[in-house]
């Protein structure tokens, strides 16, 4: 991938997750923060410190996020699928699945393992959604489903045969419940210590592309 289009993609990230002032994406103690100062307050409790607001770093940077794109996309057995505006050329959403020993977050990783392990499937069938996200202003077009599309039947090719993703959100669930029929999307494992309620799901990808495609 091209460095403008990691960092248009990395912009594509940051409108999709970070479109709320980016201090409310923190939630500790099942509090969210809702201001700046409130996170400072919280930096400065734990490092026992007063701490300026102004010296508080966004959760989410251009940088940031595009040195986490390029490591990704440079794993071995890394799918991706991107989808990108045609008449400016800038990314509108992306989608990638992970090998299992490539998940960043150790919890994470463990618990993948985990349900991998309590179901019995070869590591090297199955792979990871570690993100998917779409611009907000191309929400509801149909590009999260065309880039699920794209990027199963890329995994089948590449020899997965299971995906596992983890979500708080049910549209992803349909999504591939539409794609791959509900039998084979299963609820593993819920997160009974994440306080939005996240969930484990598995996903056989043995439909036939023209399945796939007709979804």
């Amino acid at each position: 991938m091209a460095k403008d289009t990691v960092r248009s993609t990395a912009e594509a990230y940051i409108a999709a997750f970070g479109g709320a002032p980016w201090y409310e994406l923190f939630t500790v103690g099942g509090r969210r923060i809702g201001t700046q100062t409130e996170l400072a307050e919280l930096v400065g409790s734990l490092m026992r410190r007063t701490v300026n607001p102004e010296d508080v770093k966004p959760f989410y940077t251009i940088d940031g996020v595009s040195a986490d794109i390029e490591k990704a996309i440079n794993s071995p057995g890394t799918v991706l699928a991107v989808a990108s505006d045609r008449s400016s050329g800038g990314t509108v959403g992306a989608l990638w699945i992970l090998q299992v020993d490539a998940i960043g977050d150790a919890r994470r990783r463990d618990t993948v393992g985990g349900i991998i392990s309590m179901f019995g499937l070869p590591l090297d069938k199955v792979g990871y959604l570690a993100e998917a996200f779409v611009r907000p202003e191309y929400q509801g077009l149909g590009v999260g489903v065309s880039l699920a599309t794209e990027s199963s039947m890329a995994a089948a090719e590449s020899g997965y045969r299971f995906i596992i993703f983890s979500t708080i959100n049910e549209y992803v669930v349909r999504i591939y419940q539409k794609l791959c029929g509900p039998e084979n999307v299963y609820e593993a494992y819920r997160d009974a210590a994440d306080p939005q309620g996240r969930k484990y799901y598995l996903v056989t990808i043995k439909a036939p592309p023209e399945r796939l495609l007709r979804g």
